[in-house]
């Protein structure tokens, strides 16, 4: 809608601003190179649970394994099927793929029958918190490394750490990897109309936290970290360059 002119402003992910960018993957054959990042907002990690004694420690000891991947075609899917590829697990054949969701997941791990699940979601996480606390499940760290090959190919990603105490029974810190939700616009909206929008958001941030859930995550400091490398508006580069955010 944006690219059409049809609206100023949106919401979307990091992942999906990228390829419409760029003309790819959905949005082959159409890129936009007007669209721009006002503010980024807050991460949606990736959240990967296993049993306690399934011995997966690490993301390539689910090759061969009972896992749920989501429904076929979803984001949860995408995101097992590019994180499992990048550590050399061939997806969907390396393992023993159940297309299931969040709830049926919980029941089959708690009746031993699925070794772990795949999650994208913000923390806490309700079905998350359910699979460590009755199902026997622990939350999977992935490795620096693969981050880093994850980032090569697919910018959009960033470092995320879902600190220790954020689920019950988790005593250590969990590395995972995360997409940036932002408001995006389009370049050719008035500068000094983002500018001001961007620094009336910002400065009253904290009240709007307070009334709406989904800002408690979001980091003032991060708002133009992990943003794939996309553009952001002059109107609101000029606000950051003004707080020493740029």
């Amino acid at each position: 809608m944006i690219a059409d002119g049809e609206a100023q402003l949106g919401v979307a992910v990091t992942s999906i601003m990228y390829e419409s960018f760029n003309g790819i993957g959905s949005f082959e054959g159409r890129p936009n190179p007007n669209l721009r990042v006002m503010i980024g907002l807050y991460a949606n990690p990736n959240q990967v649970v296993v049993t306690n004694n399934s011995g997966i420690e690490k993301l390539s000891d689910l090759a061969g394994k009972r896992f749920a991947s989501g429904a076929p075609g979803s984001t949860t899917e995408v995101e097992t099927s590019i994180h499992l590829k990048t550590s050399g697990v061939s997806y969907p054949d390396g393992l023993r793929v159940q297309y299931v969701g969040f709830t049926e997941a919980i029941d089959l791990m708690r009746n031993k029958q699925l070794d772990g699940a795949w999650i994208m979601a913000g923390t806490p996480n309700a079905a998350v918190t359910e699979m460590l606390s009755t199902a026997g499940g622990k939350l999977l760290s992935l490795d620096e490394n693969l981050i880093k090959a994850l980032q090569k190919d697919y910018p959009w990603y960033g470092a995320y750490t879902i600190p220790a105490g954020t689920y019950p029974g988790q005593n250590q810190d969990v590395l995972t990897s995360a997409i940036k939700i932002t408001v995006c616009t389009d370049a050719r909206v008035d500068d000094d109309v983002i500018y001001d929008m961007t620094k009336t958001f910002w400065e009253n941030f904290e009240e709007l936290k307070a009334t709406q859930a989904p800002l408690k995550n979001v980091n003032p400091k991060e708002a133009v970290k992990d943003l794939a490398g996309l553009p952001i508006h002059e109107g609101a580069a000029r606000y950051y360059r003004e707080i020493g955010l740029l």
